[in-house]
């Protein structure tokens, strides 16, 4: 098998409070694999290079510790990254208000439009569901942005999540282009 090289590379960021899949969620993306234990993750970074569109795509993925407090390591994850995938438990009202504290960091960090997906994982929880797929689409719609439930376990949604992200750093970046004319703008410090 010909590996070739990606022709887009983007770096994607995966957030939320601890325990709400987002490991799972990242290991099952890129392994096909899903732990059979919880192990609290500090960061940890993933690869994989897919089929997107007809191109070639390599998503970095950096698993973000889930502490909402860690503001500083916090803001050098979001500054490098170009998208963000902000996860919930659906069995969980405090994961999903946390949420929207991710979103505003996001927000306050990058500015103005930013590639982000609301993720609700857990969906083969549905009988322990304390956050309603209601609440997570009008979150998404106040957003602007895109929500999906998805089951990590159960591998459902996995791919589309993704998918929809890479589609909008792809998008964003060729609406940055084209208002830069497509030129590349260099700074020099004197």
């Amino acid at each position: 098998m010909v590996t070739r090289l990606a022709t887009h590379e983007y770096k994607v960021a995966v957030m939320g409070t601890t325990g709400v899949g987002k490991s799972s969620l990242c290991l099952q993306f890129t392994r096909n694999s899903f732990p059979d234990y919880y192990e609290p993750t500090i960061e940890d970074y993933y690869r994989k290079q897919v089929m997107l569109e007809n191109q070639e795509v390599m998503f970095d993925i950096t698993d973000v510790a889930g502490e909402e407090g860690e503001t500083i390591s916090h803001n050098a994850v979001i500054s490098q990254c170009e998208g963000f995938l902000l996860v919930y438990d659906i069995t969980s009202k405090p994961s999903f208000q946390a949420v929207k504290a991710f979103y505003d960091k996001i927000i306050h960090v990058k500015g103005g439009e930013t590639a982000i997906v609301l993720v609700g994982n857990k969906s083969d929880l549905g009988g322990k569901r304390q956050v309603s797929s209601e609440e997570g689409f009008s979150t998404a719609k106040q957003w602007g942005t895109y929500f999906f439930e998805i089951s990590a376990k159960n591998k459902v949604n996995i791919e589309q999540v993704f998918s929809e992200c890479a589609k909008q750093i792809k998008h964003i970046k060729a609406k940055s282009k084209d208002r830069m004319g497509g030129q590349r703008c260099a700074c020099s410090l004197l």
